[in-house]
Protein backbone atom coordinates (compact mmCIF):
# COMPACT_ATOMS: atom_id res chain seq x y z
CA UNK A 1 0.00 0.00 0.00
CA UNK A 2 2.32 2.58 1.07
CA UNK A 3 5.99 1.20 0.31
CA UNK A 4 6.46 4.85 -1.77
CA UNK A 5 7.46 3.16 -5.14
CA UNK A 6 3.84 3.32 -6.47
CA UNK A 7 4.06 4.47 -10.13
CA UNK A 8 1.95 8.13 -10.15
CA UNK A 9 0.55 8.89 -13.52
CA UNK A 10 0.28 12.67 -14.16
CA UNK A 11 -3.70 14.01 -14.47
CA UNK A 12 -4.76 15.57 -17.96
CA UNK A 13 -3.59 14.78 -21.20
CA UNK A 14 -0.74 12.65 -21.90
CA UNK A 15 2.00 14.45 -23.36
CA UNK A 16 2.12 12.76 -26.55
CA UNK A 17 -1.38 14.02 -27.42
CA UNK A 18 -0.28 17.45 -25.88
CA UNK A 19 2.45 17.42 -28.12
CA UNK A 20 0.19 16.94 -31.24
CA UNK A 21 -1.54 19.85 -30.72
CA UNK A 22 1.09 22.40 -30.19
CA UNK A 23 2.57 20.86 -33.66
CA UNK A 24 -0.84 21.31 -35.10
CA UNK A 25 -0.80 25.33 -33.90
CA UNK A 26 2.75 25.54 -35.07
CA UNK A 27 2.26 23.69 -38.65
CA UNK A 28 -1.01 26.59 -38.49
CA UNK A 29 1.38 29.57 -37.65
CA UNK A 30 4.15 28.56 -40.28
CA UNK A 31 1.62 27.61 -42.85
CA UNK A 32 -0.55 31.40 -41.80
CA UNK A 33 3.23 33.12 -42.24
CA UNK A 34 3.71 31.39 -45.67
CA UNK A 35 0.44 32.70 -47.15
CA UNK A 36 0.79 36.52 -45.56
CA UNK A 37 4.27 36.78 -46.74
CA UNK A 38 3.74 34.89 -50.23
CA UNK A 39 0.47 37.05 -50.91
CA UNK A 40 2.79 40.29 -49.59
CA UNK A 41 5.59 39.75 -52.23
CA UNK A 42 3.03 39.19 -54.81
CA UNK A 43 1.37 42.71 -54.10
CA UNK A 44 4.76 44.46 -53.58
CA UNK A 45 6.37 43.33 -56.95
CA UNK A 46 3.43 44.08 -58.80
CA UNK A 47 3.56 47.34 -57.44
CA UNK A 48 7.28 47.77 -58.36
CA UNK A 49 6.11 46.32 -62.15
CA UNK A 50 3.32 49.12 -62.20
CA UNK A 51 6.18 51.16 -62.07
CA UNK A 52 7.02 50.55 -65.30
CA UNK A 53 4.03 50.29 -67.45
CA UNK A 54 3.42 52.84 -69.72
CA UNK A 55 0.29 55.28 -69.64
CA UNK A 56 -1.83 56.44 -72.19
CA UNK A 57 -4.97 59.30 -71.55
CA UNK A 58 -8.10 57.90 -70.64
CA UNK A 59 -12.27 59.75 -70.02
CA UNK A 60 -13.94 58.87 -66.51
CA UNK A 61 -17.47 57.79 -67.95
CA UNK A 62 -19.00 56.83 -64.50
CA UNK A 63 -17.81 57.45 -61.20
CA UNK A 64 -20.26 56.80 -57.86
CA UNK A 65 -20.41 55.57 -54.19
CA UNK A 66 -21.64 52.42 -54.19
CA UNK A 67 -22.79 50.89 -50.85
CA UNK A 68 -23.42 47.37 -49.50
CA UNK A 69 -24.76 45.91 -45.95
CA UNK A 70 -22.04 43.66 -44.32
CA UNK A 71 -24.06 41.86 -42.12
CA UNK A 72 -24.66 37.66 -41.78
CA UNK A 73 -20.88 36.85 -41.12
CA UNK A 74 -20.52 39.98 -38.99
CA UNK A 75 -23.14 38.81 -36.79
CA UNK A 76 -22.61 35.25 -36.75
CA UNK A 77 -19.64 36.65 -35.07
CA UNK A 78 -22.03 38.61 -32.51
CA UNK A 79 -20.33 41.95 -33.84
CA UNK A 80 -22.82 44.87 -35.05
CA UNK A 81 -23.60 44.80 -38.78
CA UNK A 82 -22.41 48.32 -40.51
CA UNK A 83 -23.03 49.71 -44.21
CA UNK A 84 -19.40 49.84 -46.06
CA UNK A 85 -19.08 51.81 -48.67
CA UNK A 86 -16.81 51.24 -52.28
CA UNK A 87 -16.33 53.52 -54.90
CA UNK A 88 -16.69 52.75 -58.82
CA UNK A 89 -14.85 54.94 -61.38
CA UNK A 90 -15.07 53.32 -64.79
CA UNK A 91 -13.11 55.13 -67.42
CA UNK A 92 -12.54 54.46 -71.60
CA UNK A 93 -8.69 54.78 -72.81
CA UNK A 94 -6.61 54.13 -75.88
CA UNK A 95 -3.16 51.69 -75.82
CA UNK A 96 -1.51 51.06 -78.67
CA UNK A 97 -4.70 52.33 -81.14
CA UNK A 98 -7.44 50.19 -79.46
CA UNK A 99 -9.99 51.44 -77.39
CA UNK A 100 -10.16 49.60 -73.51
CA UNK A 101 -12.81 50.21 -70.97
CA UNK A 102 -11.37 50.07 -67.02
CA UNK A 103 -13.06 49.72 -63.74
CA UNK A 104 -9.65 49.61 -61.31
CA UNK A 105 -8.65 52.58 -59.54
CA UNK A 106 -5.38 51.28 -57.37
CA UNK A 107 -3.69 48.13 -56.75
CA UNK A 108 -5.03 48.60 -53.17
CA UNK A 109 -8.02 49.38 -51.78
CA UNK A 110 -9.63 52.07 -51.57
CA UNK A 111 -11.62 52.06 -48.01
CA UNK A 112 -14.66 51.14 -47.13
CA UNK A 113 -15.63 54.30 -45.46
CA UNK A 114 -17.88 56.98 -47.09
CA UNK A 115 -15.57 60.05 -46.63
CA UNK A 116 -12.47 57.56 -48.13
CA UNK A 117 -15.08 56.22 -51.05
CA UNK A 118 -15.83 59.89 -51.85
CA UNK A 119 -12.89 61.57 -51.91
CA UNK A 120 -11.87 59.25 -54.26
CA UNK A 121 -15.44 59.79 -56.67
CA UNK A 122 -14.30 63.36 -56.34
CA UNK A 123 -10.70 62.87 -57.59
CA UNK A 124 -12.50 61.28 -60.79
CA UNK A 125 -15.36 63.27 -61.64
CA UNK A 126 -17.65 62.10 -64.62
CA UNK A 127 -15.96 63.28 -67.94
CA UNK A 128 -12.51 64.71 -66.29
CA UNK A 129 -9.38 63.29 -68.93
CA UNK A 130 -6.78 61.51 -66.39
CA UNK A 131 -3.88 59.25 -67.18
CA UNK A 132 -4.02 55.79 -67.29
CA UNK A 133 -1.42 53.20 -66.32
CA UNK A 134 -1.54 50.00 -68.86
CA UNK A 135 -0.20 46.89 -67.87
CA UNK A 136 1.68 46.20 -71.67
CA UNK A 137 1.56 42.55 -71.56
CA UNK A 138 -2.23 42.62 -71.04
CA UNK A 139 -3.61 46.16 -71.73
CA UNK A 140 -6.87 45.43 -70.65
CA UNK A 141 -5.55 46.08 -67.35
CA UNK A 142 -4.91 49.04 -66.44
CA UNK A 143 -4.76 51.44 -63.31
CA UNK A 144 -5.34 55.53 -62.64
CA UNK A 145 -2.90 55.49 -59.52
CA UNK A 146 0.27 53.91 -59.43
CA UNK A 147 0.76 50.79 -56.96
CA UNK A 148 1.90 51.59 -53.82
CA UNK A 149 2.92 48.40 -51.71
CA UNK A 150 3.11 49.66 -48.30
CA UNK A 151 -0.02 47.00 -47.88
CA UNK A 152 2.30 44.17 -49.78
CA UNK A 153 5.05 45.70 -46.92
CA UNK A 154 2.55 45.25 -44.01
CA UNK A 155 1.08 41.75 -44.80
CA UNK A 156 5.17 40.22 -45.57
CA UNK A 157 5.82 41.86 -42.01
CA UNK A 158 3.00 39.81 -40.62
CA UNK A 159 3.96 36.89 -42.12
CA UNK A 160 7.69 36.68 -41.11
CA UNK A 161 5.71 37.21 -37.58
CA UNK A 162 4.03 34.03 -37.68
CA UNK A 163 7.41 32.50 -39.03
CA UNK A 164 9.14 33.60 -36.48
CA UNK A 165 6.65 32.22 -33.79
CA UNK A 166 6.34 28.74 -35.21
CA UNK A 167 9.92 28.21 -35.13
CA UNK A 168 10.54 29.46 -31.45
CA UNK A 169 7.77 27.86 -31.03
CA UNK A 170 9.39 24.16 -32.83
CA UNK A 171 12.65 25.20 -30.96
CA UNK A 172 10.99 24.97 -27.43
CA UNK A 173 9.51 22.22 -28.58
CA UNK A 174 12.54 20.38 -29.65
CA UNK A 175 14.74 21.30 -26.54
CA UNK A 176 11.84 20.27 -24.36
CA UNK A 177 12.49 17.20 -26.04
CA UNK A 178 16.32 16.30 -25.72
CA UNK A 179 16.00 17.96 -22.40
CA UNK A 180 13.60 14.99 -21.20
CA UNK A 181 15.12 12.59 -23.15
CA UNK A 182 12.93 11.77 -26.05
CA UNK A 183 13.81 11.50 -29.61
Amino acid sequence: MGNGTENIEPKGEPAQKQDTGYYFLLGGFLCAGLIFSGIGAGVCLKSEAMKKWPSGSGKITSSFVDSYYEGSMTQRAGLEAKTKYSPKVEYDYEFQGKSYKGKRVALHSQGSRLDEANRVTERYPVGAEVKVYVNPARPEEAYLQLGEGGGGWFLVWTGVFFIVLALLGGGELLINKLRSGKK
